[in-house]
C-alpha cells in the first residue's frame, strides 16, 4: 500500500493530538491494483468500483486512544467485525500482529500493528475496511478507512471526537513513549543532586511556570515545557528527564528520572 508522504516525521505539540486527514474518492482497482487473493477479497467485500479512501496519519498517542475506543465506537454505530487479517512478505496472516498498550499503570489492551479489519453494518449492510499500518521508521501510524456510502464520511471525525472524549491519558502522567509513570511521593527538592545554584535556578523556573500558568495561557504561551540540561561527556545527563509533580504542602515539585535514554 503506497503511503502519502509527510514532510516531517517529528510531531509538533498540535500534531501530537491532531491527525493529518485526507479524503478522496478513488477507483477501487487503483487502490488494490495488485490482483492477489487478499485484494480480490477486499474488492468483492466493498462491491463498488468507486470508494472513499480516508487517510489519517497519527502520532502513537492518538493511535492508542483511537484503537482503544474503536470496537466500542463502531459497535455503537451498528458495525460488527466480519474478518481481519494482515499481510507480511506477500503472505496473508489470519491473526494480525498486535501489541500491548498501557491504558493505566497496571492495565493494558491489545492494539493492531498492521491489519485489515472488515466491518459490516448490521442494519444498513454497508461495508467498511479499516487498514492500520504502524510505520516504525517515522513514528507515524497510517489509518485508512475504505467505504462506498458517502454518508459514512463523518465517521472519521466522530471516531476522533469519541476517542478524545474517552481519552484514558487525560489527567494522567505519561512519558514520551506513552507509558504511565509510577511517581514517588516521597521525593523532594533535597533529593535533586545538583549544585545549589543550578538546583535553585531549575526550581525557580519550574515553580514560576506553575505559579504564572494563567498569565502564560492568557498570552498563548504553552505551559507544557521541560528543561534541557547540557554538558560535556561524562556529566551523567544523558537521558535525564525532569518532570513536574504536585507536592502536598506547596502544590508542586520536581523529579529527576533517568529511565529514558
Amino acid at each position: 500500500m503506497k503511503k502519502n508522504s509527510k514532510k516531517n516525521s517529528l510531531f509538533t505539540e498540535e500534531e501530537f493530538q491532531t491527525p493529518f486527514v485526507e479524503s478522496k474518492l478513488k477507483d477501487i482497482y487503483k487502490i488494490f491494483k495488485d490482483r492477489n487473493y487478499e485484494n480480490q477479497r477486499m474488492i468483492s467485500f466493498l462491491k463498488d468500483e468507486s470508494i472513499y479512501d480516508e487517510l489519517m496519519i497519527v502520532s502513537p498517542y492518538l493511535n492508542n486512544i483511537l484503537q482503544y475506543s474503536m470496537k466500542t465506537f463502531f459497535s455503537k454505530k451498528g458495525f460488527e467485525t466480519i474478518d481481519e487479517f494482515s499481510i507480511k512478505n506477500g503472505e496473508m496472516i489470519t491473526f494480525p500482529p498486535k501489541q500491548k498498550i498501557q491504558c493505566d499503570i497496571d492495565k493494558t489492551f491489545d492494539a493492531y500493528k498492521n491489519a485489515y479489519i472488515f466491518l459490516k453494518n448490521k442494519k444498513t449492510k454497508d461495508g467498511m475496511i479499516i487498514y492500520i499500518d504502524d510505520d516504525e521508521f517515522d513514528n507515524s501510524i497510517y489509518i485508512h478507512l475504505y467505504f462506498c456510502n458517502p454518508h459514512l464520511e463523518n465517521l472519521t471525525e466522530e471516531w476522533k471526537t469519541f476517542s478524545k472524549k474517552n481519552n484514558f491519558y487525560k489527567g494522567k502522567k505519561i512519558d514520551v513513549t506513552c507509558n504511565f509513570l509510577k511517581l514517588d511521593n516521597t521525593i523532594t527538592w533535597d533529593d535533586v543532586i545538583l549544585t545549589p545554584k543550578v538546583r535553585e535556578t531549575i526550581r525557580r523556573s519550574v515553580e514560576n511556570t506553575l505559579r504564572l500558568k494563567d498569565i502564560l495561557v492568557k498570552n498563548k504561551i504553552s505551559t507544557k515545557r521541560g528543561i534541557l540540561i547540557c554538558g560535556p561527556p561524562g556529566c551523567v545527563i544523558k537521558g535525564t528527564k525532569i518532570k513536574i509533580r504536585k507536592k502536598k504542602e506547596e502544590g508542586k515539585h520536581i523529579i529527576i528520572d533517568n529511565s529514558i535514554v
